[in-house]
């Protein structure tokens, strides 16, 4: 819908993927024309969009759409942008207020309990109260897994409590890439950390595949690779063909960008490996192609009969 005028709206039917993508593509270019090329917006800090931010959007739509060469020209732009953006050396710096690895944050309103006073939602989420409080959310074997023995990611981005229920003890892991919890919550209290939104590291992982798909600038690929692990205290990638940067991409991505937005599982719907990666895991089992999408609600389908149900549902 690009109108809010209901008579053109209330019956229209499923618009095509690659149309929704056109349109996304449209709207980022008009926010890179329209938004300023600083961070005055915002006072001096990263808590408003730019036109950097819609770049950086941009850089990952095309990557999504395939659109290799223009993926790394926007992920390129940015990163050429080292006035504004680096990369920080210690990943236990990486989500401080006003990084300079962030593109744009949110900040958290700390006089508020509505919204966690000074904790970020992922922080006041993920990490436990105390040790007798049960866990909600925590990482994966799989995940866990993943990580390179000596990672950084690990040693700073993970957690772990042991919880002892009925005279068992389990110890969890949780994501600790925000430090604030729920038993450090204050009313008006100092706020370490602002909730990422985007940032530098997202923009050489997609450089880094953009490069490797098209296979024109391979060495410029394991660079890109190379910046990302060598903050994280691992040494360079042995990959070198296209394929095999490709693989390392795919690794990277889920010990970088782990529990942020919910890239791992976007990528792989994107690159067509969810089934194949999550169908071993007993938990998913029974996934099937149709549960890489979710059902229409029945209220929307009975509203406008122009609807269609996903298959499967």
């Amino acid at each position: 819908p690009l109108t809010p005028d209901y008579t053109q709206n209330y019956l229209m039917s499923q618009t095509p993927q690659a149309q929704v993508y056109q349109q996304i593509v449209q709207d980022l270019k008009d926010a890179k024309t329209a938004a300023a090329a600083d961070f005055s917006v915002g006072g001096g800090e990263r808590i408003r969009p730019t036109k950097w931010a819609a770049g950086a959007l941009l850089s990952r739509v095309y990557l999504y759409e395939g659109d290799w060469a223009d993926a790394e020209a926007e992920a390129d732009s940015v990163i050429a942008n080292n006035s504004l953006f680096s990369l920080v050396t210690d990943p236990a710096a990486v989500f401080n207020t006003n990084s300079t690895e962030a593109i744009w944050q949110l900040k958290q309103n700390n006089t508020s309990y509505a919204n966690d006073y000074n904790a970020t939602f992922e922080g006041y989420t993920f990490i436990p109260y105390n040790s007798t409080s049960a866990i909600s959310y925590y990482l994966a074997p799989q995940q866990l897994a993943a990580f390179e023995p000596g990672d950084l990611r690990y040693t700073e981005w993970v957690n772990s409590y042991a919880y002892t229920s009925n005279n068992t003890t389990t110890t969890y892991y949780y994501p600790y890439k925000y430090t604030v919890g729920p038993a450090q919550t204050q009313p008006g209290g100092v706020i370490p950390q602002y909730y990422m939104v985007l940032r530098l590291a997202e923009l050489y992982l997609i450089r880094a595949e953009a490069r490797a798909h098209t296979g024109t600038n391979l060495t410029g690929a394991a660079a890109d690779l190379n910046a990302i692990r060598s903050r994280a205290g691992l040494p360079p990638t042995t990959a070198s063909t296209g394929t095999d940067l490709l693989t390392a991409v795919a690794h990277e991505r889920q010990t970088e960008l782990f529990a942020e937005w919910g890239h791992r599982w976007l990528d792989l719907k994107r690159t067509g490996q969810a089934l194949n990666v999550l169908s071993p895991i007993p938990l998913h089992a029974a996934i099937s192609q149709d549960q890489l999408l979710y059902p229409i609600p029945s209220a929307e389908l009975s509203a406008d009969p122009h609807l269609v149900q996903n298959a499967g549902y």
